[in-house]
């Protein structure tokens, strides 16, 4: 016998020849414990949306980062193409802007700082 229906048998109150189907099962452990099964369904639906909404703003920032990049280095006719294809794949676009597109990263290294105290009139 499956462990998790000898679990909701024995546990919930359950005979062994008595059907019974999830909802049921979930609605009888959920007046055991105080909770209900629409808090529940309702806490997964506000998790899952927090998750595509997390997706949707990682992916959106990688295109937007390309877009902002082919811009940068007067590529404008691939720029739209490349955004659209980082949107889709930010796992593999941000390691590489990271390791090697970083415009930042090779500016600093090669600028020469000139400074000194302001002239007074």
């Amino acid at each position: 016998m499956n462990t998790a229906i000898y679990y909701v048998k024995n546990t919930l109150g359950f005979k062994a020849d008595e059907p019974f189907t999830v909802m049921e099962a979930i609605n009888k452990h959920a007046d055991s414990t105080g909770t209900s099964a629409s808090a529940i369904a309702g806490f997964g639906i506000f998790f899952s949306l927090g998750v595509l909404l997390l997706g949707f703003l990682t992916s959106y920032g990688a295109a937007r980062l390309s877009y902002n990049y082919n811009i940068y280095t007067h590529n404008q006719g691939a720029a739209l193409a490349w955004s659209v294809l980082c949107f889709f794949f930010p796992a593999l676009y941000y390691p590489f802007y990271a390791i090697f597109l970083d415009p930042l990263g090779s500016m600093v290294a090669q600028t020469i700082m000139i400074g000194g105290k302001m002239r007074r009139k």
